[in-house]
């Protein structure tokens, strides 16, 4: 299974990281982040781990990323401006 975190570099995300890559049938977890380096360094401590910049207020960007994995997780705070609308 290939997971995706939004919000991947969160502080309530981090520590559920380990949890994640160790169930089996996860075969990669992707940590989609704005914060590119956060990600970055995150990912080298495993190898099921990746990092994906994205910024979740790009719709199109996050939809692409979805489609790529079997599972979105998100971890997105309340912390983003506030949708157009």
């Amino acid at each position: 299974m290939k997971v995706l975190i939004l919000g991947g570099c969160a502080d309530m995300a981090v520590p559920m990281l380990p949890r994640i890559v160790a169930e089996e049938d996860v075969e990669a977890v992707t940590l989609a982040d704005r914060n590119e380096a956060k990600a970055q360094q995150l990912a080298e401590t495993d190898p099921k781990l990746r990092a994906a910049p994205v910024d979740a207020m790009n719709h199109d960007a996050v939809v692409e990323l979805m489609k790529k994995h079997d599972l979105c997780i998100c971890f997105v705070g309340p912390f983003l401006p506030p949708s157009p609308a």
